[in-house]
């Protein structure tokens, strides 16, 4: 309930009010966010490259670029992939067993890496199963798991939380498509909330505006 607190509070787009079927009629499918499911109980994405290009971060930027090509190119060593190439983040919530909140992030960097430098680097012991030509990867102490969908995006998520995203058969269009094709448009920060999914009475939304109420 914490994490749905956090994510509520976050909260920039709530539901508009319009109907349904013309809110699904367009899932996104743009890179991180084709691997939101429509039906998750929301989400948050942020395109961290485009706001590190905003004015609010060029003091920022002009001390980056003062510690010149070297102090850089040591920086991006120290990560894997390289943090320069990193581009945007995406997390969401999925309702495990007895409707427990299972959150889940997704990083997007623009240039391609090896899985397995990731794995080396991050969980050197870590255990491997392979569900369905699908390789999850936990590490040796059971913090996080690790999975890896292309070259280009990570999936971490909690202990046993994988296996579930994995099996979720995530319809084409949800409720939560309009905030989807809504973050796919370019704009910076998008977060969605899908109402209907939380594990709350009806009674507790009576008295809310139309555009937060479930449908």
């Amino acid at each position: 309930m914490a994490v749905i607190a956090t994510l509520t509070a976050t909260i920039l787009l709530i539901r508009p009010g319009a109907e349904p079927a013309a809110m699904a009629a367009e899932p996104a499918t743009d890179g991180d966010l084709a691997l939101v499911p429509a039906d998750a109980v929301g989400f948050i994405h942020i395109r961290a490259r485009d706001l590190w290009k905003n004015d609010i971060f060029a003091g920022f930027r002009q001390m980056f670029e003062r510690a010149g090509p070297k102090a850089l190119a040591a920086l991006d060593a120290q990560f894997v992939p390289k943090i320069s190439t990193f581009d945007r983040v995406t997390a969401f919530l999925l309702l495990g067993e007895q409707q427990r909140p299972l959150p889940f992030i997704v990083l997007q960097f623009t240039a391609p890496f090896k899985p397995t430098d990731v794995v080396s680097a991050y969980l050197p012991n870590a255990d491997k199963t392979n569900h369905g030509g699908k390789t999850i990867y936990r590490g040796e102490h059971n913090d996080f798991e690790l999975y890896f969908p292309d070259n280009t995006h990570i999936i971490l998520a909690p202990p046993e939380a994988m296996l579930r995203y994995l099996k979720h058969e995530a319809p084409k269009t949800g409720p939560l498509s309009h905030g989807l094709k809504l973050a796919a448009s370019g704009k910076p920060v998008v977060a969605s909330l899908n109402v209907s999914a939380l594990p709350i009475p009806p009674q507790a939304l009576k008295g809310f505006p139309a555009e937060v109420s479930a449908f």
